[in-house]
């Protein structure tokens, strides 16, 4: 046996075979040495001798349908496909009810070149089992392949609303055939939709089929509708983490801070070692102006992370903001130099850390090298070019603040804190209408600046 497995390594098909021989001469009812001749051939592309072992293996123990598709197999190579039919059609008279062989031989039929042939055996089958899932698919197959695409779709809308086609399966062809392959936004995307709603509406207890349907909405950017789905997943099987990841992205996505607060909670008791989840929970509580909470939540996470560096810069740059916040500047300080320490080039620290040191007026030369920075890196960031604006500003520098300012107000016209920090480099600039034009827009966006009121009231920068 090792001698053998020596020669068919080095492709003596011969001297392998022969061995086997042998082994037969002294052990003539094992099986197994008939079949290791067969395969021996086939190996060495030597169908027609691997037939004839193939048919030795009947004679000795009787036909067997392993044996005949072993032989359907070489006759479909060998281009014999009337003998290949022979084989099949034998096996189907002998079990009847095996779909399997009718599909194979509907395949054999297409390879022969015989589209009518190969379709009369689908609808066949589908005649006497209209239920038939496996067959549905491949008769879409089928259509697909003759370019024939509004039967085709019919056919798998047919298989996907089947409930006895298992639902993995169906998630494979949506995965594979519709969400993982390359489109243009303006591609018509209606034929997923309609796959993954006939998927969900036929297994609506099945997480995974909305979990799916979720992210077709997801990857369309129709994240309001993604959530719901989500949801709906979730509430099946609640212990699925790639899902709760997508509702906390939706969350985030749609700026709904309270349900991103909220969920990321409930995310928390079911999988309290997810650094992710602290990040979603502490970043909505710093939305929602809870920052005690918030850097509570983000330190708690931090010491969940093991190498992961990106998310690591994340919580950084939430607890600097988080301790900002909180007036522990020290702090804050500490966690954006953190930042740059691990990545000099993280523009949202070069531009919080230095937009915070001008308003506390300290490091002014940092501020505006970290700012400048920034600004090299994005120069068409709307907050950057507020942020070293208004570096300029607090050193006097009107003329050239302005220009910045009114960039960032360029890309951004309904900034109220840009807005009001316009107003105010024009009332150092002598054009206090001007000034009281821009305050009043800051206050139209919302802003609640507490001295907003004072300047438009006042006509004048309260100092």
């Amino acid at each position: 046996l090792q001698l053998s497995d020596i020669y068919r390594f080095e492709k003596k098909w011969d001297k392998a075979a022969g061995i086997y021989q042998k082994l037969i001469n002294t052990d003539p009812d094992n099986p197994e040495y008939y079949f290791r001749i067969a395969a021996i051939y086939e190996a060495s592309n030597n169908s027609a001798e691997a037939i004839k072992e193939y048919d030795r293996i009947d004679k000795k123990f009787g036909a067997s349908e392993e044996v005949a598709l072993q032989k359907h197999k070489l006759y479909v190579n060998e281009g014999k496909y009337d003998k290949a039919v022979e084989i099949l059609n034998k096996l189907i008279e002998e079990n009847p009810d095996e779909t399997s062989n009718y599909q194979l031989l509907a395949e054999t039929w297409l390879k022969a070149g015989n589209e009518a042939k190969a379709l009369e055996v689908y609808n066949n089958l589908l005649k006497k089992n209209p239920n038939d899932g496996q067959s549905q698919l491949a008769l879409a197959e089928f259509y697909y392949q003759k370019g024939d695409h509004t039967n085709a779709f019919d056919m798998l809308k047919k298989a996907f609303g089947n409930p006895k086609l298992a639902i993995d399966q169906k998630i494979r062809i949506l995965y594979n055939d519709y969400l993982m392959q390359p489109k243009i936004d303006s591609e018509d995307k209606s034929d997923e939709y309609i796959l993954a709603k006939t998927m969900v509406d036929t297994h609506p207890a099945e997480a995974k089929a909305h979990a799916i349907y979720g992210d077709i909405f997801y990857l369309d950017k129709k994240f309001d509708s993604a959530r719901i789905e989500y949801r709906k997943s979730l509430e099946t099987k609640k212990d699925i983490f790639s899902v709760w990841q997508q509702l906390l992205q939706c969350d985030g996505l749609l700026r709904d801070y309270k349900s991103l607060a909220d969920e990321s909670d409930k995310a928390l008791e079911l999988f309290p070692t997810q650094p992710f989840v602290y990040l979603s929970d502490g970043e909505s509580n710093l939305q929602l102006k809870n920052y005690k909470k918030a850097a509570d939540i983000l330190e708690s996470g931090l010491n969940q992370l093991t190498d992961n560096k990106e998310l690591e810069l994340e919580f950084d740059n939430s607890l600097a903001e988080a301790f900002y916040r909180l007036h522990d500047y020290a702090k804050s300080d500490m966690y954006f130099q953190k930042v740059l320490d691990k990545d000099p080039n993280n523009t949202l620290a070069l531009n919080n850390y230095a937009y915070y040191l001008s308003v506390r007026n300290e490091n002014m030369d940092k501020a505006e090298t970290m700012s400048k920075k920034s600004l090299e890196i994005e120069p068409h960031n709307a907050s950057y070019l507020d942020t070293y604006g208004w570096i300029l500003f607090q050193r006097g520098k009107y003329e050239e603040a302005a220009k910045y300012i009114i960039q960032s107000l360029d890309i951004e016209k309904d900034n109220a804190e840009v807005n009001e920090h316009y107003g105010d480099v024009q009332y150092k600039l002598g054009k206090a209408d001007i000034a009281v034009e821009y305050w009043k827009k800051a206050k139209q966006y919302g802003s609640d600046s507490p001295n907003l009121d004072k300047k438009i009231s006042n006509q004048k920068i309260v100092e």
